[in-house]
């Protein structure tokens, strides 16, 4: 695939800092409760219980998959072309008593997609296809290889508008913004069945942020706990009330699920 905007070294850069940061995530996974929630929260109505599996393309670090597994009781399967992950994901889910269905290979190689046609009930990514120029072929890959009726559901961020102030331009470059709104994204899926495409993850997220200055880091690492201990429990009340403040200002995600007809 030609047109990546990032490199394998990036994903495995990404990993060194992961580790780093892996004990605190382990041990305080509180701090990290939103992201999943939300993400299982939009998804859950779709599930049919007729579902047997899931696929999830660049997986790491897993925690998607493990909810998904423990809620609806899913055969987890993912993909990883990058080889510093694995290590970190196959421990993820050993410590999760859950079997590993690996597949370390690149996603858009021509005997992956053989394979694995129309193989899986439901196929997601979380902040992938956002990588590449030209995303159609990522997505259309998404479809090929789930079953007729399955699902599809695609996270990308949202670093446009405000977000784009606050994102260090070393991660703009990297990204296409140019999808990152629901209306142009839509226009990649006009030939499958959309069920849902929303901006998600709450008014505003500074989680979605890193800077490589360490007071910066540090300055928002204390915003986020304020926001994630005293501001989102008042969120999610909110969006239990079915009042979600998100929009394409602020929030930090755009999900879009759809059907394969």
């Amino acid at each position: 695939m030609k047109n990546r905007l990032s490199k394998k070294s990036h994903w495995d850069e990404v990993h060194k800092n992961w580790i780093s940061f892996s004990n605190i995530i382990n041990n305080y996974p509180l701090l990290y409760w939103l992201e999943t929630y939300q993400f299982i929260y939009s998804c859950k109505k779709y599930i049919n219980f007729k579902y047997k599996n899931i696929f999830e393309i660049w997986c790491a670090p897993g925690n998607y998959l493990i909810k998904f597994n423990k809620l609806f009781n899913l055969s987890i399967n993912w993909i990883e072309y990058s080889k510093e992950w694995i290590n970190s994901l196959e421990m993820n889910f050993k410590n999760n008593n859950l079997k590993n269905n690996i597949i370390f290979w690149d996603f858009f190689d021509k005997k992956f997609l053989n394979d694995n046609q129309e193989k899986y009930d439901v196929v997601y990514s979380v902040w992938f296809i956002e990588h590449f120029d030209n995303p159609e072929e990522s997505i259309n890959n998404h479809f090929k290889i789930t079953k007729k009726w399955g699902l599809v559901i695609i996270a990308i961020p949202n670093f446009k508008y405000l977000n784009k102030y606050l994102t260090e331009k070393s991660i703009i470059d990297i990204h296409n913004l140019n999808i990152m709104n629901t209306s142009e994204l839509k226009k990649y899926f006009k030939d499958f069945d959309v069920l849902e495409i929303k901006y998600n993850w709450g008014l505003f997220n500074i989680g979605l942020f890193s800077y490589k200055n360490i007071i910066l880091e540090k300055i928002r690492f204390i915003i986020f706990l304020i926001q994630r201990f005293i501001i989102d429990p008042i969120f999610i009340l909110f969006l239990r009330l079915w009042l979600d403040l998100s929009n394409k200002y602020t929030s930090p995600q755009i999900l879009i699920i759809c059907r394969k007809n």
